[in-house]
């Protein structure tokens, strides 16, 4: 198993978002564009649960169970087209989720799995998450490998409650990296396509249940 600690709300808060073309004027920003489109695409891709395309970012919902990709390897090796992916992200979208907090702790724990059916050998998982209205995912923690002998890589995630209100949800997402990409480096970024993953799974609206451990 495969703790990783996150601190839900760390960055500013995201208060007003606007397309460049909406807001016009010196003070609309690119980066105010960027999160918006990127919240756009979650939406599209966990509303339909389909994969949608976010800056040349495969983003797709947790529930999509396969798809098709191409590999590039290395020079020596010729590209692969067409390989077949299966997973399945839990806890999906719009769960409410059970964090287990020991007495007299601020954090919780809860727990997200990745279940394989089909996966090329060597591709790498990572987890990030954020607060959903936060500006930053977090810094990302890699999961335990996938293999044909152990299907299921669980993770646990740390939530610093003194960061998260009660009315407040959460997006959690798994980044996969198929066989000669690069892994990313292990620090905060404001959008997901800023971790160039091949894949990006994603769990929006997520609602933490609290609950005591024994």
């Amino acid at each position: 198993m495969n703790i990783m600690r996150i601190n839900i709300g760390t960055g500013l808060l995201l208060t007003i978002i606007c397309f460049i073309s909406a807001c016009g004027g010196s003070g609309s920003s690119g980066f105010d564009s960027r999160a918006a489109a990127e919240q756009d695409a979650i939406f599209m891709a966990t509303e339909n649960k389909e994969c949608v395309s976010f800056e040349n970012t495969l983003l797709c919902a947790a529930e999509v169970d396969t798809i098709t990709t191409d590999i590039v390897g290395p020079s020596s090796a010729p590209p692969l087209s067409g390989v077949p992916i299966s997973l399945r992200i839990e806890p999906a979208s719009g769960k409410t989720v059970p964090c287990e907090r020991t007495p007299g702790s601020t954090r919780c724990q809860m727990t997200v799995n990745v279940i394989a059916n089909q996966l090329p050998d060597q591709s790498q998982l990572f987890i990030t998450s954020k607060r959903k209205d936060s500006v930053l995912w977090d810094a990302p923690a890699p999961m335990p490998q996938i293999s044909s002998s152990l299907p299921i890589s669980e993770s646990t995630l740390e939530v610093d409650l003194l960061r998260f209100m009660a009315q407040d949800q959460l997006q959690i997402a798994v980044l996969l990296y198929l066989p000669a990409s690069n892994p990313p480096s292990i620090i905060e970024r404001p959008f997901l396509s800023d971790f160039s993953p091949d894949v990006v799974y994603v769990s929006t609206d997520l609602t933490l249940h609290i609950i005591a451990s024994p």
